[in-house]
């Protein structure tokens, strides 16, 4: 996890595992793992970052993963799923 400045954030859509590697590799400081508005495939996106923050060397990038509204059955489900994988944090939208 960073400490200090974040210089640069990078959003990666939940729904495309080969970006999310990708995203691994890139500069960017935080990596915000995205389940919210952008993501159609919501299920998928939930597997693909669970495993990701299992399983991916994220290199000392903050991952962050971006939930839907917690008011919503869809940003309960997100809870639920990612808290367990252990992210650096959670990004709540529309605050």
């Amino acid at each position: 996890m960073i400490s200090g400045i974040r210089r640069s954030s990078l959003y990666v859509p939940g729904d495309s595992r080969k970006m999310i590697l990708k995203s691994a590799g890139l500069a960017a400081d935080v990596l915000l793992l995205n389940l919210e508005d952008g993501v159609s495939l919501k299920e998928e996106a939930r597997r693909n970052i669970v495993e990701a923050l299992q399983t991916v060397n994220f290199a000392g990038k903050e991952t962050v993963v971006r939930v839907n509204s917690i008011q919503s059955e869809a940003g309960k489900k997100d809870l639920a799923a990612v808290v367990p994988a252990r992210p650096d944090s959670i990004c709540l939208p529309k605050v």
